[in-house]
Parts: C-alpha cells; structure tokens; sequence
C-alpha cells in the first residue's frame, strides 16, 4: 500500500540521484516533494541539478515552494540545522506527509520530535532490495562512499544484517 506523501531531504536526493534509483520510490509514494530550500542545495551540483530538473513532475517527484517561512528560520536558527532539512521537517508537516528522507541524525530527532516519520538513503534501500528493485545494497552504498557519503558503522552494519549480505 502507497504512503501517499513523503518530502525529501537534499542527501538522499543526491544520493539516489547517484545510484539512479530516485525514480524508483514510486513504488511506495504517490507524491515525493522536494523542497525549494533542498533543490537551492542541489543545484551547486550541476550533475544532480540536471538529473533532477528531468525527473521533476514525473513519478511523483513534485517540486513544493510554499512554507511558513517564520517558522524555517525559527527551525533552522533555535535548533541549528540546515535549511534544507528545516523546510523539508516543514514541508512534511504541512503538506501530512507521512514520511520525511532525511540522513541528518540531529534533523532527523528534530522530525520525530514533530511527530514525523523518517528514513535516511540506508533505510530506502534496504526497501528497495526488499521489494526487489534492487538485488545488493552494499555495492549501492560502497559506490555512495565513493562520492563522500559518510555512516555510522553500527548502522552500516545494521542495515546489511537486514539485508542478509555480509559487512
């Protein structure tokens, strides 16, 4: 069953952008925002910018502009988190999302402090391998180090123990 909404945080765009797999969430979200703050984020990356501008009001993947922009700067000043994660907590609970990607761990405690549920690129694609869009996640996130993605190593190792794939 669809989670009908979910807002997107800029890392997890950059990284599925990566991988190539952004697109394929559609398997689980009608609507994926992504959020003005977040696409000024990307943008400094000319090859993410390009890939996203194409995958822009196809899959679901919808741009959202419109916030309480009072409540941005008092999120992102008072709890010293970047904007892009503050407009994406925003955006996930104006728009009732009901899930916000977003890898920051501080954000992150900030959204679930929201009533927000949240997921990081590691817990997207150990749902994309469970549903058989992708058959190993740890070539995935190898290739993610790579482009200076940095983990947790006891999530790291979390994650492929559900992925039943060796550390």
């Amino acid at each position: 069953m669809k989670n009908a909404i979910a807002v997107i945080d800029s890392s997890c765009v950059i990284g599925l952008l990566h991988l190539n797999l952004l697109h394929r969430l559609n398997w689980q979200y009608n609507i994926i925002y992504v959020p003005n703050n977040v696409r000024k984020e990307i943008s400094r990356k000319p090859a993410a910018r390009n890939k996203l501008k194409k995958l822009i009001n196809k899959y679901g993947i919808t741009k959202c502009n419109a916030y309480d922009s009072t409540s941005l700067e008092l999120l992102s000043v008072d709890e010293h988190i970047g904007a892009g994660e503050a407009e994406a907590i925003i955006q996930a609970r104006e728009k009732s999302a009901g899930t916000v990607f977003i890898d920051e761990k501080k954000a992150r405690k900030i959204a679930e402090r929201h009533g927000l549920q949240t997921k990081g690129i590691l817990g997207l694609l150990l749902d994309l391998k469970r549903i058989g869009e992708i058959k190993k996640i740890k070539p995935l996130i190898l290739k993610l180090q790579q482009q200076s993605f940095r983990f947790d190593q006891a999530l790291y190792n979390k994650i492929l123990q559900q992925a039943d794939e060796d550390a």
